[in-house]
């Protein structure tokens, strides 16, 4: 609240929370958009309502303004858009329009990012690594017993170093494209590599949580209702099988490698020889998670059989 006092509206969820800038991540690879047409919004416009917020005028009704203060005329991408068409009801030129486009559009050779969104896209591919760390790293003798419980050092030790796994190997990849191809690999198009993974890493994080997703959120009624002694019979619940949960999982990951496959391609215009090696890459990326994914949602399910057999 300070913040978006003192400097711009939602400031904390635009530039400091760690969720608000992950959604506006993924936000580039949405199918839809909000843009508003800018020859009509300079020449017909003077209120600017559909940002600033104003009485209603013509066909736009009384808002606000937009929650972010942005123009959607102005926006080059949909990571500073929430989607909640405040403009689009404040528009009385039917200016601003909400359409379909190719998936991950905003993700072009010529875009200009946030220097913090790449470091964001490697803390994120830590997280995909830490929720697998006892998988990874279980068998190393000074590996905590559990990363949720216990003394805090070890634990916090461990966990940043799996978090920074990813930032290391891409700093890897940077002195090595230097030293091999410093003029074929330049910084900027270096990073272009990290939004070209982009797709396989939502695709990831999404598998990783579908057996939580699919397995326990149809049953939010009878769990909640049950301390009430609200009878859980005549509630509805569902849950998917196993089966199902790990063919999703699967089917996921596949897309995830799919869009990577073509992302890598258009981003980076590589040699086809290249192409062909990061795209193996990238496979084989993708197999090595979904491996780790069905391994442990396999010991989740067999510790929450070990009670009741018991």
């Amino acid at each position: 609240m300070i913040g978006s006092l003192r400097f711009e509206k939602r400031f904390w969820c635009r530039y400091l929370c760690p969720v608000g800038g992950m959604n506006g991540l993924f936000a580039k690879l949405a199918i839809s958009e909000l843009r508003a047409q800018v020859g009509t919004c300079s020449g017909s416009c003077t209120t600017y309502a559909c940002f600033k917020g104003g009485p209603a005028e013509g066909e736009g009704l009384a808002t606000a303004g937009c929650p972010l203060g942005t123009h959607p005329a102005h926006l080059e991408d949909n990571r500073n858009c929430v989607l909640c068409l405040t403009c689009a009801q404040a528009c009385p030129h039917r200016s601003v329009q909400l359409r379909l486009r190719p998936p991950a559009a905003d993700l072009q050779r010529d875009m200009n990012p946030p220097d913090g969104e790449a470091g964001l896209i490697l803390v994120l591919a830590g997280g995909v690594l830490l929720h697998h760390g006892p998988k990874l790293l279980g068998w190393l003798p000074w590996f905590p017993a559990s990363l949720h419980a216990g003394p805090l050092l070890p634990r916090l030790a461990v966990a940043s170093l799996i978090l920074a796994v990813p930032a290391a190997a891409f700093q890897l990849m940077r002195w090595l494209t230097v030293a091999l191809a410093p003029s074929r690999w330049p910084a900027p198009r270096q990073r272009l590599l990290l939004y070209a993974l982009l797709p396989l890493l939502w695709a990831l994080m999404l598998a990783h949580f579908l057996p939580l997703g699919m397995g326990e959120a149809g049953l939010v009624l009878p769990v909640s209702l049950a301390p009430l002694g609200i009878p859980a019979a005549g509630l509805p619940a569902w849950s998917a099988d196993s089966h199902v949960v790990a063919f999703c999982q699967t089917l996921t990951v596949v897309v995830g490698v799919g869009g990577s496959v073509v992302m890598l391609r258009r981003l980076l215009q590589p040699a086809r020889i290249t192409w062909v090696v990061l795209s193996l890459a990238t496979l084989l990326l993708g197999g090595a998670v979904r491996w780790l994914v069905a391994v442990c949602a396999a010991g989740l399910r067999g510790a929450r059989r070990r009670p009741d057999a018991g």
